[in-house]
C-alpha cells in the first residue's frame, strides 16, 4: 500500500498531465493526415457514409476502416476539427484514469506501485502529451490498449476473455502495430497458461475475436483488388528503431521528433525578459544523466540474463515464473521488439503507442529502488512538457518541424507532407 504522500503526488501529477492534454486546443496539429481523417470521418454523421478503409500507413499499407470509424463515432457529438481534437484529448484522459483504476483494483504491493509510477511518468511525458492532442489513428490506441489489458488480465472470466478477443482483433485495425502486439501476447499467453495450468475462457475469446474481425471484411476486399506496395525492407532489420525509441521516448529525450530543426530554439527556453535561460537544455542534460544510469541498470540485467541463459533457465524465468507485470514487459519485447522489428517494417515512435504504458514500466522497474531519480525524471519531463506547449503556443506550432503550423493559423486544406 502506498503512503499518503505518494498518493497525493501521483494524483497531482495525473491532474497536471490531464490539464496539459486539454489546454490550447486551437494549437493542435493540422497537417494532411489530420485533415484527411476529420474530413472522411465526418462523412458518417453528415452523409451516412462509412469508410471501407482508412489512410495509407507509413508502411505503405492501407489501414482498415475501423481506424476512421472511431473518429466517426466522435463526429456524432462534434461539428468541428477542434471538437474532434477535444474528443481525442478526453479519450486520452479517460485512458489515464482507467489505468489508474485498473492498477488500484487489480494489482497489489510492489507491482501496483510500479504501475502508479509508470502512469505518472507517462502523464507528463512531452511526446505522449503531443500524441494525445492529434486527430490521428495511433492516438486513439491507448483506450483500446486499456480494454485489451483488462480483458487479458481477467481472461479466466467469460467477459474478460470476450473483451480480450474482440479488442485484440480491433487493435490492428486501428494501427498495424496492434496486429503484432495482439498476436505476440496471444502466443506467449497460450504457452504460459498451458504450463501454469490456467484455464481461460477460450470459446468466449474466439467469439470476441470473430466479432472484432468483422471490420476486416471490406479491408480484405480492398487489399485483394487494389493492392498497395508496402515499404518493408530488409534494411529496417538492422536499424533497431524499436530499441532506440523504446529507450529515449519514455525518458523525454525525443522532442526533436516533433520539432526537428526548431529543437535548437526550444532548448533556449524559458525566456526571461527576452533573454534565453537554457533551462530546457539543462533539463535535457539531466535526462541524459538518467539515461546513463538506466543503461547501467540494463547492463546489469543483461548480465543476469546471460547467467540464466547458460543454465537454460531464461525462458522459464521470463515466461513461466514471472509476475504479470514482468510477463507484459516480456510480451511487449517479443511482440514489438522481435516480431515487428524483424518483419522489415520501418518502426517509428508513434508505432510504440500500442505498448501503452509498458515502455514506461520498463524505466520504472529498472529504477524502482531509486525513487529520487524517478521523482527527478517526472519533474524534469513536466517542466519540459510545459515549455514545449508554451513554445508551440507562442510560435503558432513548429512550421519547419513534424508538428507543422498550428490549426488556428490555417484556413485552407493543409499541404500534404511527404
Amino acid at each position: 500500500m502506498i503512503s499518503k504522500v505518494y498518493t497525493f503526488f501521483f494524483t497531482f501529477i495525473i491532474i497536471i498531465g490531464s490539464v496539459l492534454r486539454l489546454i490550447w486546443i486551437e494549437d493542435m496539429e493540422w497537417k494532411y493526415d489530420e485533415w484527411w481523417m476529420y474530413t472522411h470521418a465526418m462523412l458518417a454523421p453528415l452523409e451516412g457514409i462509412w469508410q471501407s478503409v482508412g489512410m495509407k500507413s507509413g508502411a505503405g499499407i492501407i489501414n482498415p476502416g475501423l481506424s476512421v470509424w472511431v473518429f466517426s463515432m466522435i463526429g456524432y457529438f462534434v461539428e468541428t476539427p477542434l471538437g474532434m481534437g477535444r474528443g481525442v484529448q478526453v479519450l486520452s484522459i479517460m485512458t489515464l484514469i482507467g489505468f489508474v483504476i485498473f492498477t488500484r483494483k487489480s494489482l497489489k504491493g510492489e507491482q501496483q506501485q510500479q504501475w502508479y509510477w509508470a502512469l505518472a511518468l507517462l502523464a507528463v511525458n512531452p511526446l505522449y502529451i503531443i500524441f494525445s492532442r492529434k486527430i490521428w489513428a495511433q492516438d486513439v490506441l491507448p483506450i483500446f490498449c486499456l480494454l485489451f489489458i483488462i480483458g487479458h488480465f481477467y481472461r479466466e472470466k467469460k467477459w474478460g476473455a470476450f473483451i480480450w478477443g474482440m479488442v485484440g482483433a480491433m487493435l490492428g485495425q486501428i494501427h498495424m502495430s496492434g496486429f503484432f502486439f495482439a498476436f505476440g501476447l496471444f502466443i506467449l499467453s497460450t504457452f504460459r497458461d498451458y504450463k501454469r495450468k490456467v484455464k481461460w475462457q477460450s470459446s468466449f475469446w474466439f467469439l470476441g475475436s470473430v466479432i472484432g474481425s468483422i471490420g476486416l471484411i471490406p479491408w480484405i476486399h480492398e487489399m485483394i483488388y487494389h493492392r498497395e506496395a508496402s515499404s518493408t525492407s530488409w534494411e529496417n532489420l538492422y536499424k533497431f528503431d524499436f530499441y532506440i525509441y523504446g529507450f529515449i521516448d519514455p525518458l523525454g529525450l525525443n522532442t526533436m521528433y516533433s520539432l526537428r530543426e526548431h529543437f535548437w530554439d526550444f532548448i533556449k527556453m524559458p525566456f526571461v525578459f527576452g533573454t534565453p535561460t537554457y533551462l530546457v537544455a539543462a533539463g535535457h542534460f539531466i535526462l541524459i544523466g538518467v539515461a546513463l544510469k538506466l543503461l547501467h541498470q540494463i547492463f546489469y540485467v543483461c548480465k543476469k540474463i546471460m547467467v540464466l541463459r547458460k543454465g537454460n533457465k531464461l525462458i522459464s524465468r521470463l515466461l513461466y515464473k514471472s509476475d504479470i507485470t514482468e510477463f507484459y514487459l516480456f510480451a511487449t519485447l517479443f511482440s514489438l521488439g522481435v516480431l515487428m522489428s524483424f518483419s522489415g517494417v520501418k518502426v517509428r515512435s508513434h508505432y510504440l503507442i500500442v505498448a501503452y504504458p509498458f515502455l514506461f514500466l520498463y524505466v520504472v522497474k529498472l529504477l524502482f529502488s531509486q525513487k529520487k531519480i524517478l521523482i527527478i525524471l517526472i519533474a524534469v519531463q513536466l517542466f519540459i512538457s510545459i515549455c514545449l506547449l508554451t513554445f508551440i503556443h507562442v510560435n503558432g506550432g513548429a512550421e519547419k518541424g513534424d508538428y507543422g503550423k498550428a490549426y488556428h493559423l490555417q484556413i485552407e486544406m493543409p499541404e500534404k507532407l511527404e
